[in-house]
């Protein structure tokens, strides 16, 4: 397998001693920061105020597609990024727009909501945050670059991922 097409989960560890230094040591920094993006998701959906977690859920995955960009010595610009944030999340929101709406307004009633809110909105954060990271991962390890990133164009990629996060 070549480093054009590898990805985080697709590459086995045989593989990546195969692949170049530089790609080996690229792919394990943006597992890393996919991974750290995932728990401050976790973090971020243990807020208690509704929909206050739902931004800063926004702010990490777009904290993270700006880091696994650099990683790649690439930068995108505040409105593309703002864009394809958007963009991304727009295109998850049928699979987990209940699930966030539900999750975060659950917070606003005693008892039960609470716990019932941090658990959901947990599990679809990560799942969101996880699959937003290897979407781009993959942009970059085929050769994308920020400029080039076409958000219409992975959403199929994206739901497929994210999918995958959830049965994880």
């Amino acid at each position: 397998m070549t480093s054009n097409t590898a990805s985080v989960s697709d590459v086995s560890e045989a593989e990546v001693k195969e692949l170049s230094p530089e790609a080996s040591d690229k792919l394990d920094q943006v597992s890393k920061l996919i991974a750290n993006a995932a728990k401050w998701s976790v973090g971020a959906a243990l807020i208690p105020v509704s929909n206050i977690d739902v931004l800063v859920i926004g702010g990490i995955q777009a904290k993270l597609v700006n880091d696994i960009a650099k990683v790649y010595d690439s930068t995108f610009s505040k409105e593309k990024l703002r864009s394809l944030i958007t963009v991304l999340t727009g295109t998850l929101a049928p699979a987990i727009g209940a699930g966030v709406v539900v999750g975060s307004t659950a917070k606003l009633f005693p008892g039960y909501g609470p716990l019932f809110g941090f658990v959901s909105m947990s599990a679809f954060s990560v799942a969101a945050t996880y699959a937003i990271g290897k979407v781009m991962v993959k942009h970059f390890e085929g050769g994308g670059t920020a400029d080039s990133f076409d958000a219409e164009a992975v959403k199929a990629d994206l739901k497929e991922e994210f999918k995958k996060a959830v049965k994880k």
